[in-house]
């Protein structure tokens, strides 16, 4: 692996773990937002701090690893149209070979 994969990876991982061992009270996550009278209703669950802030931070970075996937994918499909229609050089008559 690059060293910068190590520079930014392990402070990335010591962080995250500082935050999971200091978030880990239970809290309640819940998907309907008109249940103010029942908070514990069917569309929630009760999870540890840390499993929200991590599953958030996965979530990030899957967006951002498939957004740049397909900006890549669109600017070689670019790139392959240009080429394409680009004038190829006529070539050159073959000279005889001197006898």
């Amino acid at each position: 692996m690059k060293p910068s994969t190590y520079l930014i990876g392990i402070p990335v991982a010591t962080i995250a773990a500082v935050i999971a061992i200091a978030n880990r009270q239970n809290v309640v996550f819940s998907i309907d937002p008109f249940s103010l009278r029942h908070p514990d209703g069917n569309l929630s669950v009760r999870l540890p701090l840390f499993v929200l802030l991590l599953a958030a931070l996965l979530l990030g970075l899957v967006v951002g690893w498939v957004s740049a996937l397909l900006s890549a994918r669109r600017r070689r499909r670019r790139l392959e149209q240009k080429t394409a229609g680009a004038v190829l050089p006529a070539a050159r008559p073959q000279s005889k070979p001197p006898a």
